[in-house]
């Protein structure tokens, strides 16, 4: 097998982290650490909507409702699917 990665999002990250793969929307999520953003990649896409956060994150998890956990640097928070923060 003789696969060669391919580039999916140029984006101007400064740390970009935390790959996780939505099988349910066909959705690549990310993070930029230091950017203070997470970033929603659909499969059929060109362009990732970004979802700005008000405080740099170190980790992500996905909920099984489409929620998404964020370790940010003061706590970990509850992120819907509209981008709104919650404790």
């Amino acid at each position: 097998m003789n696969k060669k990665p391919r580039l999916i999002y140029n984006g101007n990250l400064e740390v970009g982290e935390n790959p996780l793969w939505n099988f349910q929307l066909k959705e690549l999520i990310f993070i930029d650490i230091l950017g203070k953003n997470v970033y929603i990649k659909n499969e059929n896409c060109s362009d990732a909507k970004r979802i700005r956060l008000p405080r740099k994150t170190g980790c992500a998890a996905l909920c099984d409702n489409g929620d998404m956990l964020l370790g940010l640097e003061d706590g970990v928070y509850r992120m819907n699917i509209s981008g709104e923060i919650s404790l």
